[in-house]
């Protein structure tokens, strides 16, 4: 609904329901608020205190609960898209009225909340919360592990002690394990406490605590959204809503929470919008004459020792300073970019130390300066930790700091870092992460779901004679195209390196899509202006058929009490067993096949239906299925699939084999890899490395390396093997600098591991390039060659270099050290044009399955006018008798018709680039007439 407003009515069916009717409409009247500038606008203090209903709101300042805060006459702000996005709940049931405390620390409801999913950024996981029930002040602890609440409810009994001179009489909590250990109890009875425990599983009982987590977490929630800050920062968020909840009003008394703890009244005339930007004053001691008298930073709430506020600098630093101007609107953070940014980090386990900076003389305004700040002694941990709690990855940091450098640019928000995965079931349970390894076992408890549901195995006694192989949990992590954690995958993976052939198995065999199977299949869906649909079929290999004898240990974690001596005889393949993916492919193949598709004959993993009519056509990689069709054919295929398989439609496809797949505007397809490259770039500590345009020196291959060899080459095979996966899949352009120095695995030098860090700086420098397929132009096949003669000084070989094109589109490419030593440049450019032709023909029956046929002969450039005559006659027989015969091939090839060759000029010759390292100009422009270029946003759809 593009350019379009829409709002929901929903009118009463009389049956408690309500039917739901959306309406457009040309204009909106729910965001007009969001813009106010006036200081004392109503919207503005809801976004001050932390996405507080405004009746609460209201309240403060007609009942006047506290001071420092005025309205004007604002009545209606309209809805609040941050609060409906995080606050949105099923509606309550009555609830009958319970026991309200008379005096503070009569009664206290505690409570543990978590673990988060992400990592505060001082490795906290939990917020541990202390509610008083006369009072409903609140006060939390943020902890590391579920064993710190013993030590953090000590510290909450001797502060409100100092506090009250008395001891809380009765302290209420649910039945965790964190609340019910002999220690605790011992202590509490020690104390004269009471505990009160509820009933398992009736969090009702303890509702004021269970509503307060929920309270807090939701204002949590929305303070993140609105500033569009990284998840990593919950806990600032958590202590300024904690900040906040105090010194609002509670239903059940006139007052606000902190004036019923105090006997004073709060003042709000220090509150700010949490995440805004601001301005914090540096001390005259702490700069020069002529340096800014303030900093930049971002506002994340008020600090409990002294009467300031937290101002986040970037690089790692918070400054406290009494002396700050804030920009409430708009926030720093309120772009997509952001946006994007945020969804990049909430899955992140890098941890960020942050340092404080004091400033002499802290406090807030006068009419701040008599109350106390406080949320409790949890905030110290927040910022003082010991090295032995923080995680920090071995790459270098740069030291240079970011002062005066604006917030948008804080680049450390999106770390690409991601997270360690377990290797074994016991690497699982030694997890320090809860999150984490909660995550886990629940993936290990889906997957034996799905085995027991697929009637895998049966257990039976091991027979006599048979060889029982083992079996092992793997867990992989799922990313989407932006770097998040879509899922916990858990394996169960059998130890088929164990098997014997012949006897556990015979043919393994499966074949697995190409990468120029998959452009030519997105090309053809953009000709056709075909929907391409992402389905990932479950458990896929348990599917598979197995017609051996094969028995298997029972998994770890779940070995059947009592039945410890007894293995798993397998009805069905499993991952890891050597036939198991054969299995698995003839399985999808019978199945579509009984759909009425057919296999394609040049790759088969390419299936199309068979039915006149609309067109449809699937690829198969192992379990993730691309389906490219009308949206009503696809849902029907998909229907039919369900029917066997247990699948997840992912929808439109935009992530694929480690592909960023983007849909333009216009229908095209855009590929790129920029997490991969950012990988690669914070692997191999790149990421403060200097730019560069071309990803090698011209002059490489003429310059001799006489510096030493590398003393170990592990490090310069991994950037090859990393590098050798972009160049094949979207990166053409540094297919032959990768090709050149993958030469160089065995004895690299130092100049060899320094071209291999020139090509990271070059990814890294034009991570933005995405390989457009675009079909502009009518599907036709065509193809560049061209070699470089002679151009391995160590062995005197050349490199061959081809480029294929349909239409427009970049669908493969190569680039390659020949095997035989030509004699002169002619020869040179022959091998290359043989190994082209031949690819030649394998494209024309590719694209005749994906109904792209190709008028014959299709035309293959050349820039080597020798190349071409001898491509066409053997007139000089006595100067090319000693060619081999395999690459004469290209003559039959000609003379039936299937091919012909045609002259291009050098500078027009795109194959250049496959062939030797080029200068700027001639590769930029090589690069661009490979598809190889940035698309703006306007583009996208």
């Amino acid at each position: 609904m593009k350019d379009k407003t829409v709002y929901l009515e929903a009118i009463s069916n009389n049956n408690s329901l309500y039917e739901v009717i959306m309406h457009e409409d040309k204009v909106s009247n729910h965001n007009f608020a969001y813009n106010c500038n006036n200081h004392n606008c109503l919207y503005l203090w809801h976004k001050r205190l932390g996405h507080r209903n405004i009746n609460s709101i209201k309240q403060l300042v007609k009942e006047n609960l506290a001071d420092g805060i005025q309205l004007d006459n604002c009545q209606h702000i309209g809805d609040c898209i941050h609060c409906i996005k995080n606050k949105l709940s099923e509606f309550p049931y009555p609830k009958e009225a319970k026991y309200r405390a008379t005096h503070p620390l009569d009664l206290v409801h505690s409570d543990l909340c978590g673990p988060m999913p992400t990592q505060s950024v001082s490795g906290k996981y939990y917020i541990l919360t202390f509610v008083d029930d006369y009072s409903r002040y609140s006060m939390i602890y943020l902890l590391s592990k579920k064993d710190e609440v013993l030590s953090k409810l000590k510290e909450y009994i001797a502060m409100t002690r100092n506090k009250f001179g008395r001891t809380l009489k009765v302290l209420r909590s649910d039945n965790g394990g964190e609340y019910i250990g002999k220690e605790i109890e011992d202590f509490l009875k020690e104390q004269g406490i009471v505990h009160q425990l509820t009933v398992p599983y009736s969090p009702q009982q303890n509702g004021v605590s269970e509503r307060k987590n929920r309270t807090l977490i939701e204002m949590t929630r929305c303070l993140l959204s609105e500033a569009n800050l990284p998840q990593r920062f919950w806990a600032e968020a958590a202590m300024t809503a904690t900040y906040l909840q105090n010194r609002l009003p509670t239903k059940p008394k006139r007052k606000t929470p902190y004036e019923l703890w105090t006997n004073l009244k709060p003042n709000l005339s220090h509150i700010r919008v949490f995440g805004c930007k601001a301005y914090a004053y540096i001390q005259k001691q702490k700069r020069g004459k002529l340096d800014c008298k303030a900093v930049e930073g971002i506002f994340l709430g008020y600090d409990y020792r002294s009467k300031g506020y937290r101002i986040y600098l970037g690089d790692n630093k918070i400054m406290i300073s009494r002396t700050v101007k804030f920009i409430e609107n708009p926030l720093p953070y309120a772009k997509k970019e952001a946006k994007e940014l945020q969804k990049q980090d909430e899955t992140t386990q890098q941890l960020v130390k942050l340092e404080l900076k004091h400033e002499e003389n802290h406090s807030m305004e006068e009419g701040e300066i008599n109350e106390r700040i406080e949320v409790n002694s949890c905030e110290d941990d927040e910022y003082e930790l010991s090295n032995s709690q923080i995680q920090t990855s071995q790459h270098r940091r740069s030291e240079r700091k970011t002062k005066g450098i604006p917030p948008e640019r804080f680049a450390f928000f999106a770390n690409p870092e991601r997270i360690k995965e377990p290797k074994s079931w016991n690497d699982v349970l030694k997890m320090e992460n809860p999150y984490e390894k909660q995550k886990w076992i629940e993936s290990t408890k889906e997957e034996m779901k799905s085995l027991q549901k697929n009637e895998t195995w049966k257990l039976v006694t091991p027979p006599s004679g048979k060889k029982v192989i083992g079996c092992r949990w793997t867990f992989k992590a799922k990313y989407d195209s932006k770097g998040n954690i879509e899922r916990y995958k858990a394996r169960l993976v059998a130890q088929g390196f164990s098997q014997k052939f012949g006897t556990d198995y015979d043919e393994t065999f499966a074949p697995v899509v190409t990468y120029t199977t998959i452009r030519t299949f997105l090309a053809a869906a953009a000709h056709k202006n075909l929907n391409v649909t992402h389905v990932d079929i479950k458990t896929a290999f348990l599917h598979g058929n197995l017609e051996d004898e094969v028995y298997m240990s029972q998994p770890e974690g779940y070995i059947e009490a009592g039945q410890e001596q007894k293995v798993c005889k397998l009805n069905k393949a499993i991952y890891g067993l050597k036939q198991a993916a054969r299995a698995w492919h003839l399985k999808i193949g019978e199945s579509l096949i009984k759909y009425g598709f057919e296999q394609s004959k040049a790759d088969p993993c390419l299936f199309k239906f068979a039915n006149n009519g609309n067109p449809m056509y699937i690829i198969v990689y192992v379990d993730d299925l691309l389906i490219a069709g009308k949206e009503e054919d696809i849902r029907k295929i998909i229907k039919e699939l369900e029917e066997e398989y247990e699948l997840k439609n992912l929808g439109e496809v935009n992530y694929y084999l480690g592909i960023n797949i983007e849909r333009t505007k216009e229908g095209n397809f855009a590929l790129n890899q920029k997490n991969k490259i950012e990988e690669i770039v914070e692997k191999f500590n790149l990421k403060e490395a200097k730019p560069t345009n071309i990803p090698m020196d011209p002059n490489y291959l003429k310059q001799e390396g006489e510096d030493d060899i590398l003393p170990n080459n592990t490090q310069y095979r991994k950037a090859i093997g990393a590098l050798l996966y972009i160049a094949t899949v979207s990166r053409p352009d540094i297919a032959v600098a990768v090709n050149i120095l993958s030469r160089r695995n065995e004895k690299p030098r130092e100049r060899d591991w320094n071209a291999v860090k020139r090509i990271i700086r070059y990814l890294k420098t034009t991570a933005e390039l995405k390989l457009i397929i675009n079909m502009d132009k009518e599907p036709i096949l065509t193809a560049f060659c061209d070699a470089d003669w002679a151009n391995d000084k160590s062995d005197r070989k050349s490199t061959s270099g081809s480029v294929f094109k349909l239409g427009n589109c970049t669908i493969q490419w190569m680039s390659k050290r020949q095997n035989c030593v030509a004699l002169s440049s002619t020869e040179a450019e022959y091998v290359s044009a043989a190994n082209t032709a031949q690819v030649v023909v394998w494209l024309i029956n590719l694209t005749k399955d994906l109904d792209l046929p190709q008028s014959l002969p299709v035309t293959i450039y050349e820039d080597n006018q020798s190349c071409i005559k001898l491509s066409q006659s053997d007139k000089n027989h006595s100067r090319t008798k000693h060619i081999d015969v395999e690459f004469h091939h290209i003559r039959h090839l000609r003379e039936t018709g299937m091919i012909e060759s045609e002259y291009c000029q050098s500078k027009e010759m795109t194959a250049d680039i496959l062939t030797k390292p080029l200068p700027r100009t001639a590769f930029e422009h090589h690069r661009t007439n490979l598809q190889l270029k940035t698309l703006s946003y306007s583009q996208n759809k």
